[in-house]
């Protein structure tokens, strides 16, 4: 392997934009993240060299590779649907624009909450007056949000402009100063936590050489992610660090289900999924998965219905089939595959097929997964989305519905309302399903 090669980390997140999958990179930004590069994303060459080859793009998508036999499949009957079922329009009730790439959006405290990495700000959206404000936010925001414990917390992996101190940003387009410390404070990544009712964001210093990128909320505690293969257990009353579990691999996706909180990791010879018991602090659980990614991670990972459901293109690029993995955590298994789509001649020219999927919820008995055709990236090509709904008694689609031209990246339901962000369109799209 060249050194160009090994010099490649998990900061070529950066190049894979918000949370190891895109990127969106400023010019001026590209020589920094490069040089940071020197750990964990790209293992082997080929790879390597594909991914500096399409940074000129501005936006690509690398998929890993993952084998398992139980896979469910149907005969397409409909070209238009990933799926082969015939796809429905979607049943529009709100079509909010909210401006700039976002890729996340999360409900609760009565409001949706977006994040726009292109504009560094965390949105407040309202969703009866459908008004929009916006919270500043200095740092990335790489990583899928949590709601809990009366907050909305986000991963930051930039250093801390206060050092940790709480950098109290306020719902408005202009920030409040942080108070100056006593003393020049240590670099440390840091946990924003914004209040659901007022806005008022408070800053968690992480342990400096943090790497996080994810936060899930558990029973009683906050849950950071990080790239080195440790999971940071914070107090949500005090917003100390009481535990740091250590999973064993690079991770890449968090769920919290079943009373204990999932990791998917890889060590560089297996993928696993990690569960860790907050009672002890302690993984109690791995599942071997049977492979070993050599690229980014699968595009989601969520708990429901008995089983955690995990999506993956399978086998290989360029060419490879966007399948959901239903995992019994009972017996370590994986029970049913199913498919969402066809990815076909890569991630750039993804040509009539799937270029993108991802489960990115459990609700109403249903586990809904969105599937893109084209790409968002500019000059963007017949970029469009549809919402799969996945039965857990049949292990079969049984809906899908048309999203239309777009991009849709991430999912919160409000009670029967889906809140879809389109990472093309800027805009915060509800359906009802």
């Amino acid at each position: 392997m060249t050194n160009q090669a090994n010099n490649l980390d998990r900061d070529l997140r950066e190049l894979f934009h918000l949370g190891a999958e895109f990127i969106d990179l400023e010019p001026s930004r590209a020589g920094q993240a490069l040089a940071r590069a020197k750990r964990r994303i790209l293992r082997n060459v080929a790879i390597a060299a594909a991914a500096l080859a399409l940074i000129g793009l501005g936006t690509v998508e690398i998929s890993r590779t993952v084998s398992t036999d139980n896979t469910v499949r149907r005969t397409p009957a409909d070209t238009n649907s990933p799926t082969g079922l015939p796809a429905r329009p979607a049943d529009v009730v709100a079509d909010i624009e909210v401006g700039g790439n976002p890729p996340f959006v999360a409900a609760g405290g009565g409001y949706l909450w977006v994040l726009d990495g292109s504009s560094r700000a965390i949105l407040r959206v309202d969703p009866n007056s459908h008004a929009v404000t916006r919270i500043p936010s200095r740092g990335l925001l790489i990583g899928h949000p949590a709601v809990g414990f009366g907050s909305l917390c986000v991963a930051n992996p930039e250093a801390s402009p206060s050092g940790g101190a709480s950098p109290q940003t306020r719902s408005s387009d202009a920030p409040t100063a942080p108070k100056e410390p006593s003393q020049p404070p240590r670099p440390s990544p840091w946990l924003q936590r914004i209040d659901l009712g007022t806005g008022v964001a408070t800053g968690i210093a992480l342990p400096e050489g943090a790497d996080p990128y994810q936060v899930v909320a558990g029973k009683d505690a906050l849950w950071v992610g990080d790239a080195g293969g440790r999971l940071y257990r914070v107090d949500p009353g005090t917003n100390a660090i009481v535990a740091t579990v250590d999973v064993g691999g690079d991770q890449s996706r968090l769920a919290s289900f079943d009373g204990r909180i999932w990791a998917f990791v890889d060590d560089g010879s297996e993928a696993s999924l990690q569960a860790v018991d907050p009672a002890t602090n302690k993984v109690d659980q791995s599942i071997g998965l049977g492979f070993s990614t050599s690229g980014v991670p699968p595009t989601g990972l969520v708990g429901g219905e008995g089983s955690l459901w995990l999506t993956a293109c399978l086998p290989n690029l360029p060419d490879c089939t966007w399948n959901v993995l239903r995992i019994d955590p009972g017996t370590g298994t994986v029970t049913a595959q199913v498919v969402v789509g066809e990815l076909r001649n890569g991630i750039v020219d993804g040509g009539d097929g799937t270029t993108r999927a991802a489960v990115v919820a459990d609700n109403a008995g249903r586990v809904w997964v969105l599937a893109n055709t084209g790409n968002y990236f500019s000059p963007q090509q017949d970029a469009s989305g549809q919402l799969l709904a996945i039965d857990p008694a049949s292990n079969q689609v049984v809906s899908t519905i048309d999203f239309g031209p777009g991009y849709p990246y991430d999912l919160a339901f409000d009670g029967v309302i889906a809140w879809i962000v389109d990472l093309a369109g800027g805009r915060l799209v509800a359906i009802q399903p």
